[in-house]
C-alpha cells in the first residue's frame, strides 16, 4: 500500500523549513476529506501493524473514488522568503495524485519531475 497520507500537511498548513521534503495536498475531494477524518482516528489508536493495515485496506474499500494531489518540495531545492517569512521552492515542486479504485490506490505523476517521486 502506497499511500502518502503519513507527513503530509495540508498546504495552509505548511510553514518552516525542515531536513526532510515537504509533502502537502494542494487538493483533494469530500470523498478523500471524510477518508481522512477516519484515517486520523485509525493511527490515533493502539493498533498493531497488522490490524492498521487491514483497518486502512478497509478504508481505501470504502472511500472508493477519493482523489488526493500532493506538491512534494525537496529541502534541497532553492528557497526564498515571501513576504510572511515561510520558506517556499522557487521551483515548481513535483505533483503527484492519487486515486482509490476498487480497494487499490493509483498514484499519477503529473510531470517527469514528480515521476521519480512516485
Amino acid at each position: 500500500m502506497n499511500i502518502l497520507y503519513t507527513n503530509v500537511a495540508n498546504a495552509s498548513d505548511a510553514t518552516g523549513n525542515s531536513d526532510a521534503a515537504m509533502i502537502t495536498i494542494s487538493d483533494s475531494n469530500d470523498i478523500y476529506k471524510q477518508f481522512e477524518k477516519e484515517a486520523k482516528s485509525l493511527y490515533n489508536q493502539a493498533l498493531l501493524p497488522q490490524d492498521l493495515q487491514e483497518q486502512m485496506q478497509a478504508l481505501i474499500k470504502k472511500y472508493d473514488g477519493a482523489e488526493v494531489s500532493y506538491n512534494i518540495n525537496e529541502n534541497d531545492s532553492p528557497n526564498v522568503n515571501n513576504r510572511a517569512g515561510i520558506m517556499r521552492s522557487i521551483t515548481k515542486p513535483a505533483s503527484v495524485q492519487e486515486k482509490f479504485v476498487d480497494g487499490g490506490v493509483n498514484d499519477y505523476a503529473k510531470s517527469k519531475l514528480a515521476l521519480g517521486k512516485l
